[in-house]
């Protein structure tokens, strides 16, 4: 009869035989979440197929809201400031 040690290096090594044998699902699940998540940030996968012109907004009128918009950036302050706090040392990167 086989000791106890013996015993359990036989059983190791068959169990490591058979978990060689397992069957593998990264091979066949491989790109899937990428896959998935492109395909749903798509708003229209039938967007392609329709080759008729944009209407709705001429160029006068999207030129006219351009300059809206840039006018109302101007009034902003531009300038940022960054205000690090590094234990008990305070203002590392004001101006």
């Amino acid at each position: 009869m086989l000791n106890k040690p013996s015993l359990i290096i036989a059983f190791s090594i068959v169990l490591l035989l058979f978990a060689g044998c397992a069957y593998n699902t990264l091979e066949t699940n491989w790109g899937s979440s990428y896959e998935a998540a492109r395909t749903n940030q798509i708003a229209n996968p039938e967007a392609s197929e329709n080759m008729n012109p944009v209407v709705g907004l001429d160029g006068e009128l999207a030129a006219g809201n351009m300059e809206i918009y840039r006018q109302g950036c101007k009034g902003q302050d531009q300038s940022t400031t960054y205000n690090l706090r590094l234990g008990g040392i305070e203002g590392i990167g004001e101006r």
